[in-house]
């Protein structure tokens, strides 16, 4: 069902010429509204701007391996 699903939905996205995709139920509609800018960062500048970004240190609590292992340390960024 989810392959089935993705298909579809990657489908729409052809067809719509990478514009959205609004999924239904009964097939895939494209939304020719356009885009709507909800975050941007340029990276000017030599540091991280530490108002849009946060960084996470420490070390992942993950028996089962699933999340990314290498954390990124402040002195690093």
């Amino acid at each position: 069902m989810a392959f089935s699903l993705l298909s579809a939905q990657m489908n729409a996205q052809v067809a719509c010429k990478a514009k959205k995709v609004i999924p239904v139920y009964s097939f895939n509609q494209c939304n020719n509204a356009p885009w709507v800018l909800y975050f941007e960062d340029n990276f000017n500048g030599n540091a991280l701007d530490t108002s849009k970004w946060d960084i996470v240190s420490g070390v992942p609590r993950d028996p089962y391996f699933n999340v990314q292992k290498s954390w990124c340390l402040y002195e690093n960024v």
